[in-house]
């Protein structure tokens, strides 16, 4: 699948500048494969400089990859959207702290977006509390949980 994007960035406290939006528009299927040392050097491309070539080939390759994985963990197509873009804002967020020492660049990706779908399903599943009911409860010496 080919992705379209578009990339908003937003400057945060110590200059460093993150994505802040992402697009995303999967249209035809075009399959190419990146090896393991491109995809390292572009991450570290990331790092370095925040490369936005980098950044761009590497969420045109990573982002219809991501969003199947979340399809396949049961995510619905917007939640899967979702997931990808969270887990490429993470990858230009934490690019410094890859180490292709100590895992392949796509492994380091895919414990990225599973990690970001565990939040996701604990965010879906956890329980809503009116903070009026929780208030009442306490006021009237209901034991906290």
């Amino acid at each position: 699948m080919d992705a379209a994007f578009a990339i908003s960035e937003v400057s945060h406290v110590g200059g460093s500048v993150t994505p802040f939006r992402m697009v995303l528009s999967f249209r035809t299927q075009v399959e190419y494969r990146l090896d393991n040392d491109r995809l390292c050097a572009l991450i570290e491309a990331v790092a370095a400089v925040r490369d936005r070539k980098a950044f761009a080939e590497l969420f045109t390759y990573l982002a219809p990859r991501l969003k199947a994985f979340g399809l396949r963990q049961g995510a619905s197509s917007a939640a899967a959207e979702e997931l990808a873009q969270e887990a490429m804002i993470a990858l230009w967020r934490k690019a410094g702290t890859f180490d292709r020492k100590r895992a392949t660049a796509l492994t380091w990706v895919f414990t990225i977006v599973r990690n970001k779908r565990i939040d996701m399903f604990r965010r879906e599943n956890r329980p809503e509390v009116r903070l009026e009911e929780a208030a009442d409860q306490l006021s009237h010496g209901a034991p906290a949980d």
